[in-house]
């Protein structure tokens, strides 16, 4: 369902939800990624939530389940480009971490451009959340994204350093188009679409 907040405690419900997601996502590969510094981490994820998660709520492209446990977010290829929306998070716009953040991106929109064909539009999905987290609530949030691809008549990409929902969003309809080493670091990037 699409995450909801009440104006008068939007503030405070974002940053309760950076913060859950953060201790959830403290070893998951793509924040490893984007800061490799695990001292700095923690604080770093949170940063990157509160500043996100108020654009995807007011660009409708983050769901989120019951338990506010599995988040899903959709990008597209502008999303994908190597720019911040505002002056505010000068602590990540200045960082380092951002070149991470933006060189990830930036790949992931080359890798779209290769796979599927030119015309065709898509949106790069991402699943935030518990490891052990109940594939159900992927399910059903995948399935809403999928509704809404169909709804935008585009395709979906969803690209992941874990091996661990690749056989879940098989189960969903994706399939694998791309698998490699990513760069020169220890991660295997895969990528993988669903085109109705």
């Amino acid at each position: 369902m699409k995450l909801v907040l009440e104006k008068k405690r939007k503030k405070n419900q974002v940053k309760r939800l950076a913060e859950q997601m953060a201790e959830m996502l403290i070893t998951d590969p793509v924040f490893m990624l984007y800061c490799p510094e695990k001292s700095k981490r923690l604080k770093f994820i949170k940063a990157y939530f509160k500043y996100y998660i108020p654009i995807w709520i007011q660009q409708e492209k983050i769901l989120i389940d019951e338990s506010r446990s599995v988040m899903l977010v959709m990008l597209d290829k502008s999303d994908l480009q190597a720019s911040f929306f505002s002056k505010k998070p000068l602590s990540m716009r200045l960082g380092r971490n951002s070149q991470n953040i933006f060189m990830h991106r930036e790949i992931i929109n080359g890798i779209s451009e290769i796979i599927l064909p030119e015309t065709m539009d898509c949106l790069c999905i991402s699943v935030f959340g518990k490891p052990q987290t109940s594939l159900n609530s992927i399910a059903q949030l995948t399935a809403e994204a999928k509704e809404y691809a169909a709804q935008k008549n585009c395709a979906l990409i969803y690209e992941t350093f874990s091996k661990k929902l690749i056989p879940a969003m098989e189960g969903c309809g994706f399939s694998i188009a791309y698998q490699k080493q990513f760069l020169n670091t220890q991660f295997l990037q895969t990528v993988m679409v669903f085109a109705n």
